[in-house]
């Protein structure tokens, strides 16, 4: 519930004239244009230094709000940031947006980590509506707050729901894509396991103890567009980074596989041999 400092840095080969976020309120009437400036009073270090800030006006606890830069530069041409993607995820899509949330409460106090996910009204409606299976990804805000207060701040990355069984379900589980130049911690694609978080977290500490390969899983309370929801559990992509954990150099040369449990076939990845005939596995 208070003014919220946008900070960006611009550089351009000619003479910037103006910066500025032009920001709106999801779900509802409000919004406006602030100007961005490199002056060393507004929240942005000190003068001429290419960064430059602006405060967008406080909004109302569960508010979510998206924003774009735009530069304008002495000649009369701009640009805007972020760009709409080549391809976009839906018909109808228009971002995507730097977004944040107001929430006034604060994060629960347990051992397990706290993650906030935000999305444009209009995307968290695609994410609702269109067939589940669904793997297109859409654009999202990703937000850290360590247990120390400290946070950190992931834009436009990409959501999905996860599973292949488990969608249906009411609680859902996601899969988050980060960008690749603004990874989390190492991270480029986070798994959020929504179903049987306990079994799932003791499966994983009794590969571990037993001196097996096992995917590193920690506990996590989601606030999902000011929700919160306690009870879920990162669970480590299986990927290249997982084999060479546990394989090393010899993971470069062997061919890795996954089962899979699809929902519309009875059959599940448990190795059973049902002939020579590769149809049968597709």
């Amino acid at each position: 519930t208070e003014a919220v400092t946008v900070k960006c840095r611009v550089s351009a080969t000619q003479a910037i004239s103006a910066v500025e976020a032009i920001w709106h309120r999801e779900d509802a009437a409000g919004g406006g244009t602030v100007t961005l400036r490199d002056d060393g009073l507004s929240g942005d270090g000190a003068a001429g230094d290419g960064e430059f800030a602006g405060a967008i006006p406080a909004q109302p606890d569960k508010a979510v709000v998206g924003f774009q830069i735009r530069a304008r530069l002495a000649d009369g041409k701009t640009a805007t940031v972020p760009r709409a993607p080549a391809v976009p995820p839906y018909g109808g899509f228009t971002g995507p947006f730097y977004l944040y949330q107001v929430l006034a409460a604060s994060p629960p106090l347990n051992p397990s980590e706290n993650y906030f996910v935000v999305m444009a009204a209009a995307d968290l409606n695609e994410l609702r509506t269109r067939p589940r299976e669904s793997n297109v990804m859409l654009p999202c805000t990703f937000i850290h707050v360590a247990r120390d207060g400290d946070s950190s701040v992931r834009h436009l990355c990409g959501l999905r729901y996860r599973g292949e069984q488990t969608r249906a379900d009411d609680r859902k589980g996601y899969r988050i894509n980060f960008p690749s130049e603004h990874d989390f911690e190492g991270i480029e694609h986070m798994n959020l396991v929504a179903s049987q978080v306990d079994r799932e977290l003791l499966v994983s500490d009794l590969f571990r103890r037993s001196g097996m390969p096992y995917p590193v899983e920690w506990s996590v309370n989601l606030t999902f567009q000011g929700t919160l929801a306690p009870r879920y559990a990162v669970k480590e992509h299986l990927d290249s980074n997982f084999l060479s954990r546990f394989f090393g150099d010899a993971s470069d040369s062997e061919n890795f596989y996954r089962a899979i449990d699809p929902i519309d076939d009875p059959r599940a990845g448990d190795l059973t041999y049902f002939g020579e005939d590769p149809a049968e596995y597709v």
